[in-house]
C-alpha cells in the first residue's frame, strides 16, 4: 500500500510540475514605474500615504508596530 501511494504521489508531482512556467524571457514592462516618477515618485507617494494609513481607524491597527520610515 505504501509503495502504491508513493508511486501515485510521484506521478502526480511530476504531472503538476511539468506545467510550470519557464523563466521570464521577455523584457520587463517598467512603464508604470516610470509613470509614477520612478524611485523619487514612489518615495513621494509613500510619504503621503503612510501617515494616512496610521490615521485611518479601519486599518491603523495593522500598522501600529510597523517602522513607518522603513515602510
Amino acid at each position: 500500500m505504501y509503495r502504491l501511494l508513493s508511486s501515485l504521489l510521484i506521478a502526480v508531482s511530476l504531472t503538476l510540475g511539468h506545467g510550470l512556467a519557464p523563466a521570464q524571457t521577455s523584457p520587463i514592462d517598467d512603464s508604470l514605474y516610470k509613470a509614477f516618477g520612478e524611485k523619487a515618485g514612489l518615495a513621494a507617494l509613500m510619504e503621503d500615504f503612510v501617515p494616512r494609513l496610521a490615521k485611518d481607524k479601519r486599518i491603523a491597527s495593522f500598522f501600529k508596530d510597523t517602522n513607518q520610515s522603513n515602510l
